[in-house]
């Protein structure tokens, strides 16, 4: 969860099936550009060295565009679009660098790479979707998605009873949480860390936990573990992970420390909805 939930709800590029190629040498970064191009349609192809890059243009040239981080090892993303664009499978790509630096204003290897668009770091989703929609001919709309706005349907709780508490160390995400949950109809308490979610389960019974993995004083796998030793399994809530971390293998170390179900972040309404349908309707 990253923005305030009228960007989720209202900003939509056609992205569906557009072929994206991803250079960034950062992991994290990576990952979390992969997870993002996803789910506004996307078909993505990640790579963390320009050299990488070049071979997979020198073989297709099935790609509509690339996002380029600007600070590489051995090179940077001006050069390599250079090289880029001399490929076959180059010359008629759109380009989008990604930079922390200010660039040199009429660095004349910005125009020789015909960089259609340069994003500054930190990114955050709604700039990448705005930056791609400008490279594809501003094909960005205000409308609502229809799904989106079927999501928000205020009747869910009452079809779908439940007690939910929700933990995350980060306050944006925690009034994004909850600013989903409650237009679902929920009345939704929020907490800060794993001890805080133990805190609150010995007051009160609840039916969900979202758990983020990544949280002070006791991160959500902890939590889970724990929480897992001390109620016996008839007796205590349903636990959903949320985390950034995409990586093949992440899902399982979450199931593996004792959730039952896992999302992905940035967290969308639909993801939401999917998991608590699943674990309302439990006996």
């Amino acid at each position: 969860m990253d923005r305030p939930p009228a960007f989720w709800e209202g900003f939509h590029l056609q992205m569906t099936g557009r072929r994206v190629l991803v250079l960034e040498d950062n992991e994290t970064n990576r990952r979390i550009l992969t997870v993002w191009l996803e789910r506004f349609g996307a078909q993505v192809t990640s790579v963390e060295t320009g050299p990488a890059a070049l071979e997979l243009l020198q073989q297709e040239d099935q790609f509509d565009a690339a996002i380029l981080d600007y600070q590489l090892p051995l090179t940077d993303g001006l050069e390599l679009a250079e090289a880029l664009r001399k490929l076959p499978g180059g010359k008629s790509l759109r380009l989008l660098l990604l930079t922390s630096i200010h660039l040199r204003a009429g660095d004349p290897r910005a125009a020789t790479a015909d960089i259609s668009v340069s994003v500054y770091k930190p990114i955050r989703p709604k700039q990448l979707l705005e930056a791609l929609s400008q490279v594809f001919d501003r094909r960005l709309t205000s409308a609502r998605r229809a799904p989106a706005a079927l999501a928000f349907d205020s009747s869910f709780a009452s079809r779908f009873p439940l007690r939910i508490l929700l933990a995350d160390d980060n306050r944006v995400n925690q009034r994004v949480g909850s600013s989903f949950l409650e237009k679902l109809g929920y009345r939704v308490v929020v907490v800060s860390n794993g001890l805080e979610v133990l805190q609150a389960l010995e007051r009160q019974p609840y039916d969900i936990v979202f758990l983020d993995v990544q949280m002070p004083e006791m991160d959500g796998y902890e939590a889970a573990r724990q929480l897992r030793r001390r109620w016996a399994d008839d007796n205590r809530p349903r636990l959903i992970a949320m985390t950034g971390n995409a990586m093949q293998g992440d899902r399982e170390a979450c199931l593996e420390a004792g959730m039952d179900d896992y999302i992905p972040k940035p967290v969308w309404v639909e993801d939401l909805r999917a998991a608590l349908e699943r674990w309302g309707r439990r006996p």
